[in-house]
């Protein structure tokens, strides 16, 4: 998961007491373990993936992964398909994840919470055909 030798896509991972702010725009992750690996574990993360695509993946397309510091993830008009494990997973009580004008299909599961994590939708998206959808999601606000 995020090692080159794993199949790993990008791992963004601050050193302890740092942040990290991240804009993937048009990126294309193909057959990864973890397309995209965000892990807060040493210091907070701000991203936004836009724009973009994940396929392939053979553990999760997209991971939030947050105890404490936070992990804020938005994903806006990007397509997340053919992914084993979770397209979009949000994992801790400190990860949130919010979804923008995306679609998320094929996958073997659409989005998932782990751990209370927090998944948020601005609700036009579409996320439809996965073995298991995870839908529904509440809307940006109704937290």
């Amino acid at each position: 998961m995020g090692l080159g030798s794993a199949g790993g896509g990008i791992q963004v991972a601050p050193l302890s007491g740092g942040t990290a702010v991240v804009v993937l725009d048009r990126v294309r992750l193909d057959n990864n373990g973890t397309a995209l690996s965000l892990q807060s574990s040493g210091g907070e993360i701000a991203a936004e993936v836009i724009d973009s695509v994940v396929t392939g993946s053979s553990v999760n397309g997209i991971l939030a992964l947050a105890g404490n510091p936070a992990v804020s993830l938005t994903i806006t008009n990007s397509k997340l398909f053919y992914n084993v494990g979770a397209a979009v997973q949000a994992n801790g009580s400190n990860a949130t994840v919010s979804i923008d004008s995306s679609t998320i299909t094929l996958n073997q599961f659409g989005v998932s919470r782990v751990s209370n994590g927090v998944l948020r939708s601005f609700q036009n998206n579409k996320i439809f055909g996965n073995t298991t959808d995870g839908t529904p999601i509440p809307a940006i606000g109704l937290q």
